[in-house]
């Protein structure tokens, strides 16, 4: 019998069969990196949608929740590693295809939806709001009204007196919140030294007022209210039905007013007007920092990378980082047509920015470069007109509120 070296290569071409082998190993190899990249492109594109939607979010302390859903690499290729059998990569890639399908689709069906809804993600976002036990969301422009449209108000009500403390009456009626989960309507009624609290049609419900004395600036984040108080400069906390939690022990204030809280970033943000600064608080209204050199700060504003501080001077706003750095001022002050004594502001979901001016009664609209968009009401005590507008916010529906000192329509909605 002839051996195998002596039969040559053409009695078996062994070559072709061991570069078919090659070819498939790397066939294979080419293939595995693409999935590894494909997956790890599709896990940057779902980790960012979720970013978003928990943006969205009314509630609070959804990144945990979030983290837990993380797609990890080393698990999606855990299966690949030591496999180069095409077929059965085929058949592992398939669930982790179907599975980033329906995670995709979950995620588009909720940045897409324009109403409340329970989320019912299984274990993937097991979120709950406390009592409630869901989370609203809305993305239909959120806090984004159409200022073009805006002529006169389609709902007026509440009044001056200065001796009966019906509801819906109000003495100097300052800031103005909506809680997102009730849509309930809160406003600082400062010369009855209480907060009235309204449901979605501005009916009555009930008011609170211990511990209260000149509430001024109010914010609703995550089941607590916040209420500054410029008689005895206090800041107050509350539960959402009105119960007194805590007030500032370790902290002085001077006059403060318009506040903001971060609940992901553990601060709360004020006004010290007096003290020409603004304080940074942490949760439990233990100091924190503050941002001074202002003169006369009457409103701040938490956006996701800055702070706008609105103040008594000439440009009237500031912008910093989180870090207390400046980085820019717009809206000059004093000139025709423009802002003259401004009280609170308000930053909608584009970065608009609304100012409320008590002495050119009305409220303005910025865009985020500063340049003028609209303006809303005039002097005056008729519809759609302003005495001194004070406080103002913007509901879940888009809605304009604004409470002014006109004698007969204290609370005007646009």
């Amino acid at each position: 019998m002839a051996s195998l070296s002596s039969l040559g290569s053409k009695d078996i071409d062994i070559d072709p069969f061991i570069s078919r082998v090659q070819e498939v190993r790397v066939e294979i190899r080419d293939k595995f990196t693409r999935a590894r990249h494909h997956l790890e492109a599709r896990e940057t594109e779902l980790l960012a949608k979720l970013k978003q939607v928990e943006d969205d979010y009314t509630g609070e302390g959804v990144c945990d929740k979030v983290n837990q859903l993380k797609i990890s690499k080393d698990n999606l290729i855990s299966t690949f590693k030591d496999n180069e059998n095409k077929e059965m990569l085929d058949q592992s890639l398939s669930p982790i295809e179907s599975r980033i399908k329906e995670l995709e689709t979950k995620l588009q069906t909720a940045k897409d939806t324009y109403k409340s809804i329970a989320f019912d993600w299984e274990d993937e976002l097991e979120l709950k709001l406390k009592d409630v036990g869901k989370i609203l969301l809305n993305t239909k422009g959120r806090g984004i009204p159409d200022y073009g449209s805006i002529t006169s108000p389609v709902k007026v009500f509440g009044k001056h007196s200065k001796s009966i403390p019906d509801p819906a009456v109000f003495v100097y009626p300052e800031g103005l919140a909506v809680d997102p989960v009730t849509k309930y309507l809160y406003v600082c009624d400062m010369g009855f030294n209480r907060v009235q609290v309204f449901n979605s049609s501005f009916e009555f419900l009930f008011l609170f007022n211990e511990k209260m004395k000149g509430p001024a600036g109010i914010c609703i984040k995550q089941d607590k209210v916040y209420v500054t108080q410029v008689i005895g400069n206090h800041l107050n906390v509350y539960s959402t039905i009105g119960k007194f939690l805590q007030n500032n022990v370790a902290t002085e204030f001077g006059s403060p007013r318009g506040l903001d809280v971060s609940v992901e970033r553990k601060r709360i943000y004020v006004s010290d007007g007096e003290n020409n600064r603004v304080q940074c608080l942490n949760l439990d209204l233990s100091f924190h920092s503050f941002i001074d050199e202002l003169y006369r700060p009457v409103c701040v504003k938490l956006m996701s990378e800055e702070i706008a501080v609105l103040c008594r001077q000439s440009p009237c706003l500031i912008l910093y980082n989180y870090s207390h750095q400046p980085v820019r001022e717009m809206i000059a002050c004093g000139e025709d047509n423009t802002v003259k004594l401004p009280m609170y502001i308000y930053i909608d979901g584009a970065s608009n920015i609304l100012l409320s001016d008590i002495e050119s009664h009305c409220v303005f609209v910025f865009s985020y470069k500063g340049e003028l968009i609209h303006k809303i009401g005039e002097e005056g005590e008729k519809r759609g007109e302003f005495i001194h507008p004070t406080g103002f916010t913007i509901d879940p529906d888009n809605r304009i509120i604004v409470a002014s000192r006109n004698p007969t329509n204290c609370i005007q909605l646009f």
